[in-house]
């Protein structure tokens, strides 16, 4: 699989194609409008090169272009997941995984519900 990047503003649209299935740029913004509110112009802008990337396709309808994600959303997780494992610890996915455990906030249930993934995984 080829490596994916995405920036911030690129996911939050691919995370409203994933959601909607398909959505024309107007759509997009009033999904984000609570999110910072991007100008029509810088959405269909980072559209633009997503589909030049092959990220999004697009079909035309009447005078409008109504997109949808060309790619499924955990092959992005897997890749940029892949991403943060390879720079910040060396490639070392347990370390991450000590890493979330010992430094971050997380719930007891889900702690739980790791451990419990973990020894099926065994």
């Amino acid at each position: 699989m080829s490596t994916i990047r995405l920036d911030e503003l690129q996911l939050k649209i691919m995370h409203v194609l994933w959601q909607k299935k398909e959505a024309t740029v107007v759509e997009i913004k009033d999904a984000l409008s609570d999110r910072g509110n991007p100008a029509i112009t810088t959405i269909s802008t980072v559209l633009s090169r997503l589909a030049k990337r092959k990220i999004v396709m697009y079909t035309k309808r009447g005078k409008q272009y109504v997109y949808k994600a060309n790619i499924q959303e955990n092959a992005v997780k897997h890749s940029m997941v892949s991403i943060l494992v390879d720079r910040l610890f060396k490639g070392n996915t347990a370390s991450l995984m000590n890493f979330l455990v010992t430094e971050t906030d997380i719930d007891p249930e889900e702690i739980k519900k790791l451990r419990d993934k973990i020894d099926r995984s065994k």
